[in-house]
């Protein structure tokens, strides 16, 4: 039977520090089996050893050994009678259960007397790439135990999973508290990463727009700023989140754990100014790119101008010499009208060469 260890996909960890990344999850990524191969995982461990259990129903789902931490990983949650028994085990509230099946609540937190729950969003980039597709991923944390409810891949969590493989990390010897943590954490760097892929892309938008020959539009301006606000309305319940677990008096939030969790709000509140720049960058792209049409009509406009401007004293001329008085001179030279083109073709190029030394096109 497969597991989300056995996977092995690039950590989270690695997607930070390895210079290629630059990409964060899309829609085309996403492949039935992260979602389906089984119903969920659970996890025991504690610092002497770690046993690791897929299962496909509740039924299947082991009895909770007392000397050691669980958490249960419940993929894909919806209105299923495993979900539901899922539910009914853990004896959760009503209302929060309606908040995990529901992939549309927002984001927020609840702190009741034997839990502490968060529901937050997963950005991943539509197959398009023109919106931000929000997958829903929620945390129940309980005495000794941690359920997490996802439609994210797996992916998501592979290095947490690394870690708690080994025997010598902090996660392997602390309690559900910091691995409820270190998955916040983990969620919070993908954001850090997000963000990160947003700005390299506003700014090779503004690189394009002072291109002359640029063939940028105004929906892809548009696109752009639709997913940064996207983004910004998922950044602040999260650093509003991580304040809250900093100021949290609950008994399931360990004295050793309170350190992590102000780290915590450090990273989210890093994250919100960084998309809050990104909305004003994103808004003055929006002036350049009116800026830099105007500025290129401009131009234009400018070189019609000094071709009128050449032609208007030729116009006069030929105007002159096109009326119909019968004493005019010239009208009988032999050399008249090679001599008048000459002179057109000699004005014509004294203001070309007048108007390309004032630089006026």
């Amino acid at each position: 039977m497969s597991s989300l260890l056995t996977k092995a996909p690039m950590s989270l960890q690695d997607l930070i520090s390895h210079k290629a990344a630059h990409e964060v999850l899309s829609e085309d990524q996403l492949s039935p089996m992260d979602r389906h191969e089984t119903a969920g995982t659970c996890i025991f461990y504690n610092e002497a050893g770690l046993d690791q259990i897929d299962f496909h129903s509740i039924s299947e789902l082991p009895t909770h050994p007392a000397e050691k931490n669980q958490w249960i990983h419940w993929r894909n949650p919806n209105y299923s009678d495993e979900t539901l028994s899922l539910f009914e085990k853990f004896q959760f509230h009503a209302l929060i259960s309606e908040d995990i099946i529901n992939p549309d609540s927002r984001v927020k937190i609840e702190e009741l007397e034997d839990s502490i729950f968060v529901a937050t969003k997963i950005p991943i980039n539509t197959a398009d790439g023109l919106e931000i597709s929000m997958e829903h991923f929620c945390l129940v944390l309980k005495k000794d135990t941690l359920l997490t409810f996802s439609e994210a891949p797996d992916s998501l969590l592979a290095d947490i999973l690394r870690r708690l493989n080994s025997p010598k990390r902090r996660i392997r010897k602390s309690g559900p508290d910091y691995l409820f943590w270190a998955i916040l954490d983990a969620i919070a760097d993908y954001n850090t990463l997000f963000v990160s892929t947003l700005a390299d892309h506003i700014d090779t938008l503004e690189d394009d727009l002072i291109q002359a020959d640029s063939a940028l539009t105004l929906s892809s301006i548009h696109a752009s700023r639709r997913r940064i606000t996207q983004f910004h309305r998922l950044t602040q319940p999260c650093r509003d989140i991580a304040s809250r677990l900093t100021r949290s008096d609950s008994d399931l939030l360990t004295d050793s754990s309170s350190l992590f969790f102000r780290d915590l709000f450090d990273h989210t509140a890093q994250t919100v100014e960084a998309t809050e720049h990104l909305r004003e960058q994103a808004k003055n792209l929006h002036e350049l790119y009116y800026t830099t049409t105007s500025y290129h009509m401009n131009q234009v406009m400018k070189v019609l101008t000094a071709v009128s401007a050449i032609f208007l004293p030729l116009t006069f001329l030929a105007g002159i010499y096109g009326m119909n008085f019968e004493y005019m001179p010239e009208l009988n030279q032999p050399a008249g009208y090679p001599t008048f083109m000459a002179i057109l073709l000699a004005v014509a190029l004294s203001l070309a060469f007048f108007f390309k030394r004032k630089n006026w096109f």
